[in-house]
């Protein structure tokens, strides 16, 4: 009986090791750039210790930036009306300030922003948002494809650590979609109080309302479900 527990054991630690998340997140419908956001989804999975993005596009073509807010550690910023960091095209969507033209994002009550990754067709890259005039460049996501606006889904991926937490942990997150003149569309991720249909935010205010989780732990009821399956599948079973 002994031998049954510890192959029961070691059979469903490898079926927990394998029990990867992955969660898809919609967009909210906007169509206003295309629906390129807001028709499509933004697919998250676990490898290890890494974070697997993949952002699937609605029928609009990748032509500006989606940017998406991470709140992953105690404090950070609650709105994007201070950020002046405009040293490049992807700063300046993260800051949705062109240097002249400003579009605001306000988060909901207590998301607090602390890094941001920003993604258009060329390049892909997260930053931390420590300081609101110079955000620190993290790393490159290592998106691909790149040098195309019209493929169909476009991976990502970022260690847990470069947002400063391990894999046991989890992170919110909200995304918008606009482009590098600040000019916002009214496709996003997270409930937010953008206008349906085609309506345009332009160089108005966002305002969130909620935002979205992303754990690597998988839900306790699928652990159970792997659990009893370990179980049931190396009870003895007696002859008759």
């Amino acid at each position: 009986m002994k031998n049954v527990i510890f192959a029961c054991a070691i059979f469903t630690a490898g079926l927990l090791s394998s029990a990867v998340q992955a969660d898809v997140f919609n967009g909210n419908g906007g169509t206003s750039f295309g629906g390129t956001l807001g028709g499509g989804d933004l697919n998250l999975a676990v490898t290890s210790s890494t974070v697997e993005g993949t952002l699937n596009k609605g029928a609009g073509d990748l032509n500006d930036f989606v940017v998406i807010y991470i709140d992953s550690v105690a404090g950070g910023q609650t709105g994007t009306g201070s950020f002046t960091d405009s040293q490049d095209d992807h700063r300046k969507a993260i800051s949705g300030f062109d240097g002249g033209s400003r579009s605001v994002v306000n988060f909901a009550s207590g998301f607090e922003a602390d890094y941001a990754i920003a993604i258009n067709s060329g390049f892909a890259g997260l930053w931390a948002l420590d300081n609101v005039s110079n955000f620190t460049f993290v790393d490159a996501v290592d998106l691909s494809p790149t040098g195309t606006n019209t493929a169909t889904d476009y991976s990502f991926d970022f260690d847990f650590a470069e947002i400063g937490i391990t894999s046991l942990d989890s992170f919110d997150f909200v995304a918008t979609y606009l482009s590098n003149t600040a000019f916002r569309s009214n496709e996003a991720i997270g409930a937010s109080d953008a206008p349906s249909g085609s309506t345009q935010i332009g160089n108005g205010t966002l305002t969130f309302s909620g935002s979205e989780t992303f754990s690597a732990i998988p839900e306790p009821t699928s652990v159970a479900v792997l659990l009893g399956v370990g179980l049931v599948s190396l009870v003895p079973r007696r002859r008759v």
